[in-house]
C-alpha cells in the first residue's frame, strides 16, 4: 500500500504540474477570456489540443500548422458567437467526426481535428527538408509541405516555430492523458489494497479469537490432565498399600 501510495502521489504531483503549465499555455488564467467564456456558458468546453489525437513524431508539425488554433474552444456553432466576441485573443472551432484524410498529408496523422481538418489536409508531409523542397517544386502554387520536426515550406516562404507558447502543447497534453489514466488505475489499485487490508485484519482478528478459544481449551485440558495424573498417583499408592497388606510384601515397581 505504501509503495502504491507513493507512486500515486508522485504521478499526481507530476500531473498537477503539467496541468498548471498547460492551463497557462491555453490562456485559462486570463481573466478577460475566462469571464467571457463563463458568460457564454462554455467555460467547461474542451480546447482543441485536448481533443486532438496525433501520431507519434508529428506533434511539432501539427503545432506549427495549427498554432494558436490549439487553444481554440470546441463548440457546436462558432459562427453564432461572431457578433459578441471579447476584446482578447480567442479562437472557437467546431468539432465533429473525421472525414477521410488524403494520403501523404498532415491530416492523415491527426484525428479529432474537427473543422480544421481541411487545413491539415492541404499540407503535404516529408521526412526531411531536402525531400520537402523536392516535393514542393512539384506542388501547386498554393500548396505547402512540412517535415516532422516542423519545418514548413511554401512557394517563396519557409516557417519554423520554436519559441511560441503552443510549442510542446500536444506532447504535454498526451502526457496529461496518460498520467490521468495511470493515476486512475493506481487509485483503484490503492482502494483495492485498502479493502484487502481490512479483510486481512478482520481475518487476523477472527484467527486471534479462535486462538484464544483454543488456548482456553488447552488450559482446561492441561488442568484435567494434571488432576487425572494426581488421581492416578493416588490410586497407585492405594493399590500398593492394599497389596502390601494382602501379601505382606511391597509390590514390584
Amino acid at each position: 500500500i505504501e509503495n502504491v501510495r507513493g507512486d500515486t502521489e508522485s504521478r499526481r504531483g507530476r500531473l498537477q504540474t503539467l496541468e498548471a503549465v498547460q492551463n497557462a499555455a491555453l490562456g485559462n488564467d486570463e481573466g478577460r477570456v475566462r469571464g467571457w467564456l463563463e458568460g457564454q456558458g462554455i467555460a467547461g468546453r474542451e480546447r482543441l489540443v485536448q481533443e486532438l489525437q496525433v501520431d507519434a513524431g508529428w506533434d511539432r508539425a501539427v503545432e506549427t500548422v495549427l498554432g494558436d488554433f490549439l487553444q481554440a474552444v470546441c463548440v457546436d456553432d462558432p459562427e453564432s458567437f461572431a457578433a459578441r466576441l471579447p476584446e482578447a485573443n480567442l479562437a472557437l472551432v467546431a468539432t465533429g467526426a473525421d472525414g477521410p484524410a488524403p494520403a501523404g498529408t498532415l491530416a492523415a496523422h491527426v484525428r479529432q481535428a474537427g473543422a480544421l481538418r481541411p487545413l491539415l489536409a492541404g499540407v503535404r508531409v516529408a521526412a526531411t527538408v531536402d525531400e520537402a523542397m523536392a516535393l514542393r517544386a512539384s506542388l501547386p502554387a498554393d500548396a505547402s509541405v512540412i517535415t516532422a520536426d516542423g519545418v514548413w515550406l511554401g512557394r517563396g516562404w519557409v516557417r519554423v516555430s520554436r519559441g511560441q507558447r503552443y510549442v510542446g502543447m500536444i506532447t504535454r497534453e498526451q502526457e496529461i492523458r496518460s498520467l490521468s489514466a495511470e493515476l486512475a488505475t493506481a487509485e483503484a489499485r490503492l482502494a483495492a489494497l485498502a479493502a484487502e487490508r481490512v479483510a486481512i485484519r478482520e481475518r487476523i482478528a477472527a484467527l486471534e479469537a479462535r486462538r484464544h478459544e483454543y488456548q482456553v481449551e488447552v488450559g482446561a485440558a492441561e488442568r484435567r490432565s494434571t488432576a487425572a495424573s494426581g488421581t492416578t498417583q493416588q490410586l497407585r499408592a492405594e493399590l500398593a498399600h492394599a497389596v502390601y497388606r494382602k501379601v505382606g510384601t511391597e509390590p514390584a515397581p
